[in-house]
């Protein structure tokens, strides 16, 4: 699940649009389980999202729905500090590689 929204685009998706727009492609019943971070931001970071006019965060909106939530803490220390080379929009918020590595260990 990604951690965060993006004006224009997803702004105010909860979860349960991402994975419905997922299934749309793949086809129904084919998610099982979503790994999503339940980790609060630090204050840092959701002033640099008011900031920017930027959702920090995706809403969980999964319980009572098909989708199984596998809920663990993913986010990175810090805000992401980007390149002024890098020519990709990127997010202030990052997963950590290291959690998001561990976590498909959650789903069984």
């Amino acid at each position: 699940m990604n951690l965060t929204t993006k004006t224009g685009e997803t702004e105010g998706y909860p979860a349960s649009c991402f994975c419905k727009a997922i299934e749309e492609e793949l086809g129904q019943g084919r998610i099982n389980a979503v790994i999503m971070n339940n980790e609060a931001p630090t204050d840092e970071l959701i002033h640099e999202y008011v900031e920017i006019s930027r959702t920090p965060l995706v809403v969980d909106d999964l319980d009572g729905t098909s989708y199984r939530p596998i809920r663990t803490p993913l986010l990175s220390e810090g805000v992401a500090i980007t390149s002024l080379a890098d020519k990709l929009e990127r997010r202030l918020s990052r997963h950590d590689p290291d959690k998001l590595a561990q976590a498909p260990l959650l789903c069984t």
